[in-house]
């Protein structure tokens, strides 16, 4: 895992803010400067030290499994993590779909007494191991012809595994959304209560199931503040998504700059108000 430490002072212990979640917290087709977690980080005055531990293409297991790993070993003041529909599928899913081959994620299913397990993925994709693909959303003619010419035979080997895995009988994911949803953040408040930090819970797109488990003291709500004032469905995908060629097209669904200052202001603002209120600003 490649930690980015924004401005790092070199004590990995003290006042910082660990950032978990997908490619939305990473910042992919973003300049780095322009992700969320960088810009809170000058929004809070540089008062701390901001870590994006964010992982393409990973959802709400992977937040735990890191939380679970990075706390304690970094002891952040504060842990922000990212939820979104898409968290939650991921979570209930032994695959991603995604270019050139199906990317095997953990996912958890139920024991015996009820409980729930997180399961390893089914495999490693061969192809995404050995073959470095240009960070894109589609079909790209470089991309093709490496694949033809390096990795043809683990491209055929991962998609015979995957079809091996289908018609096999395999452990069934849970499929109760608020569940899976409930059960990582409690898992996750957990080990910030251990480690004597605060939990923030960032709302980046509109999670019905977020309602009905957490209270609305550890949640930032920025898909409220991103959709104010707009018109639409598209008006949103006009103003917040990455576009791009001539006519413009949305790249793969990620948030634009401006869409990232919004969300990093929301964070920045309930982090001044409510955790650090003597230095209170208004969003």
């Amino acid at each position: 895992l490649h930690l980015q430490l924004l401005n790092p002072t070199g004590n990995l212990r003290g006042n910082q803010i660990l950032f978990l979640g997908s490619s939305f917290t990473y910042g992919q087709f973003c300049p780095a400067d322009s992700s969320f977690p960088a810009i809170t980080k000058t929004l809070l005055r540089n008062n701390f030290e901001c870590i994006n531990a964010g992982l393409c293409g990973q959802g709400l297991i992977m937040q735990l499994i890191k939380a679970q790993e990075l706390i304690p070993q970094l002891k952040p003041s504060i842990v922000v993590i990212e939820v979104q529909p898409s968290g939650i599928d991921r979570s209930q899913n032994h695959f991603l779909s995604t270019w050139p081959a199906h990317l095997a994620l953990p996912f958890y299913s139920e024991n015996a007494d009820g409980s729930l397990k997180i399961n390893t993925p089914v495999y490693k994709p061969e192809i995404m191991e050995n073959v470095s693909i240009a960070p894109n959303s589609g079909f790209n003619l470089f991309d093709f012809s490496k694949i033809l010419t390096h990795g043809s035979a683990l491209l055929i080997s991962d998609h015979l595994k995957h079809l091996k895995h289908i018609l096999s009988g395999y452990q069934k994911p849970i499929s109760n959304r608020t569940r899976t949803l409930k059960h990582t953040i409690d898992e996750i408040q957990q080990v910030c209560s251990r480690n004597n930090c605060t939990l923030i819970i960032v709302e980046l797109v509109k999670t019905d199931e977020l309602t009905e488990i957490a209270g609305t003291e550890s949640v930032v709500n920025c898909y409220d503040t991103l959709a104010s004032n707009l018109k639409d469905d598209q008006d949103f995908d006009r103003t917040y998504l990455i576009l791009d060629g001539t006519p413009p097209r949305i790249v793969d669904y990620h948030f634009n700059s401006k869409a990232n200052y919004l969300i990093a202001r929301s964070i920045a603002y309930y982090i001044n108000s409510r955790i650090n209120p003597r230095r209170e600003e208004k969003p």
